[in-house]
């Protein structure tokens, strides 16, 4: 064999499945330093300065250059300190031996004059980990998807509704990726399969069979799914800043997430606080607001801890400035509301810019009994809808912003009138009126039901800090576990995420002991309200034995007390209409049925 040959079957051999990430380079640290090359020094020392067990560093700054691209690579070995052959071998052998493993880690960066990208190989990850565009592969897959014709083999998605356990969904047939979009997914992960038409058009340079599909991931990283070399590994990179250069992210939904970070910074944030501050203003200066003002239309919660949040048993709310929480509750629904009222009685913040300081550095703080602390900024926790520049509606959702595609708002309205009417249940479930809405709250109408036949006011009775519903009415056959929420408008959002945490809780407790709805028993038992309607623990769990309902049921917004029903379209809140629809079709593939009723007022 001659040499020319001996080194081709050397490059065909060493090959790597890659996958490429790109540093987010207008992150918060890296935004002040101007240069590429800076800005990797900078992440290199950062990890070098918080790992203090890296050995035998190895830090090449002088980078070959290939075309347009610069190559630097970063080299260091982790000892790994509790190696299983120290417990393997009897102390007799490794007495005065220490017995470690050095693990070879990597980050190459590559970069041009506007984007780095990067390679890692063994723990190379936490190097970059804080700096990476979490979105980059999902943005440059949609630049050349096409999803009519590529083929989705898994999907990791999140809903727009709330920060809950993200779903995974892997499809056996063919399975195109226009059949796998929806409102309000957010994909988080996609394992594709391009054409052979794709596959021609930007990674001919791949595999020598042309005329075939390619199948690749897209996440925070992007990867085709063939084993490369080095060389067409650069030619990958000149093809993705080809690709970055000529055409934009589509979006793989209605929703599309907004990535720049002045408008975000600059009008999107500043528009949030100049909107929590008008509602402080009315709710604690102005004496509240008055028959037909648009109130501020949001929802409270954990941003990426949802479910933790929620489970918490109390919330602190402090700043940097004092030494004391501000606010202490264990009620998270009056976190914002008692914030708001601190601020307003005893700050003087007379200028927008002094309450976006004072603001910025509030954090909440959930706790429960033997878990980790929960936290976040006070203003990560609003969701909710506004205007951009022109006028259109975007969306601050879990602490990141979203516009919609221009069908948006004519197919949820679509979507959510058919399945409201279908979903709508029997009006004789609620039939008391509920009286001077505007001045009683969702607790003053439960309590309507205390002592009435075949009701148990379950109202704040929590199992395992989840409620269960705040009514449960009997049938024959069937319960229904309803939750009530005054209006729909935003804070439908936060009602549906408890009826999907309690549905969930609630169906994962029947097969086994039972413990969440002896707890809610448990609490009901001590209550004022079982003096009203009493029933034993026995015959409580017994009626989870019918078949079993949620319900969904509210007041109506509209002027004159109109019906949603009968007016969706004119209800302002798009997050509410699609929180409706995902609850829906959540509580359909994974638990009970949901119905919804509305409560007639005056």
């Amino acid at each position: 064999m001659n040499s020319k040959t001996e080194n081709e079957d050397f490059i065909r051999q060493n090959r790597q499945q890659v996958k490429l990430y790109r540093i987010n380079t207008s992150q918060y640290e890296l935004r002040g330093i101007g240069d590429l090359s800076k800005k990797i020094i900078y992440i290199i020392n950062t990890h070098r300065q918080a790992t203090e067990d890296i050995v035998d560093v190895d830090l090449n700054l002088n980078p070959i250059v290939l075309g347009n691209i610069n190559y630097f690579l970063y080299t260091f070995s982790l000892k790994e300190k509790n190696s299983i052959w120290n417990y393997f071998l009897p102390e007799t052998l490794t007495e005065d031996i220490e017995l470690i493993t050095r693990k070879p880690s990597l980050v190459v960066f590559a970069f041009d004059e506007k984007n780095i990208f990067c390679l890692v190989g063994g723990s190379g990850m936490q190097v970059i980990k804080r700096y990476l565009d979490s979105d980059f592969g999902l943005d440059l897959y949609s630049m050349i998807a096409k999803v009519e014709e590529d083929l989705v083999l898994s999907a990791k998605y999140r809903g727009m509704t709330g920060n809950l356990a993200g779903s995974t969904e892997v499809y056996r047939n063919e399975h195109k990726l226009i059949d796998t979009m929806s409102f309000g997914r957010i994909y988080k992960e996609i394992l594709f399969e391009i054409s052979e038409a794709q596959h021609k058009e930007y990674f001919d340079f791949i595999s020598e069979d042309k005329n075939t599909a390619l199948s690749g991931f897209a996440g925070s990283a992007f990867q085709i799914r063939s084993a490369i070399t080095f060389e067409q590994t650069h030619l990958l990179i000149e093809k993705v800043i080809e690709i970055i250069n000529t055409k934009k992210p589509k979006g793989l939904g209605s929703f599309s997430e907004i990535k720049d970070n002045g408008k975000i910074e600059n009008i999107y944030r500043r528009s949030l606080y100049e909107a929590v501050r008008n509602d402080m203003k009315v709710r604690y200066s102005d004496g509240g607001y008055k028959e037909g003002d648009k109130e501020f239309d949001f929802d409270f919660g954990h941003p990426t801890q949802l479910l933790d949040f929620y489970e918490c048993d109390i919330y602190f709310v402090t700043t940097k400035i004092l030494p004391e929480p501000i606010v202490e509750t264990t009620n998270r629904e009056d976190v914002y509301k008692k914030t708001l009222q601190f601020i307003s009685e005893t700050q003087n913040l007379p200028l927008l810019v002094d309450f976006m300081r004072f603001v910025g550095g509030l954090i909440v703080t959930g706790i429960k009994e033997n878990k980790k602390p929960i936290k976040s900024p006070f203003l990560d926790c609003i969701s909710c809808e506004l205007s951009d520049e022109f006028n259109k509606p975007i969306f601050c959702i879990d602490k990141k912003w979203y516009k919609v595609d221009e069908n948006f708002i004519e197919g949820i309205n679509n979507d959510c009138s058919l399945l409201m009417q279908n979903a709508r249940i029997r009006k004789d479930i609620l039939p008391e009126i509920w009286e001077n809405p505007k001045n009683t709250d969702e607790g003053d109408y439960n309590l309507q039901y205390l002592g009435k036949p075949n009701y148990l006011v379950l109202d704040k009775m929590l199992g395992q800090n989840i409620e269960l519903c705040d009514i449960l009415f009997i049938d024959e056959s069937e319960i229904y576990l309803i939750h009530i929420k005054k209006g729909f408008d935003g804070k439908i959002r936060d009602l549906t995420n408890q009826i999907i945490i309690s549905s969930q809780r609630l169906w994962n407790d029947l097969k086994s002991e039972k413990k969440f709805i002896r707890e809610v028993y448990g609490r009901y038992r001590t209550s004022t309200n079982h003096v009203s309607s009493p029933i034993t623990e026995p015959e409580f769990i017994n009626l989870f034995n019918k078949k079993i309902h949620f319900v969904l049921a509210f007041t109506s917004t509209l002027q004159n007390n109109k019906s949603i029903f009968e007016n969706l379209r004119k209800v302002k809140s798009n997050i509410a209409k699609f929180s409706f629809i995902q609850c829906v079709r959540d509580m359909k593939s994974e638990s009970y049925p949901l119905s919804a009723c509305e409560i007639m007022s005056k």
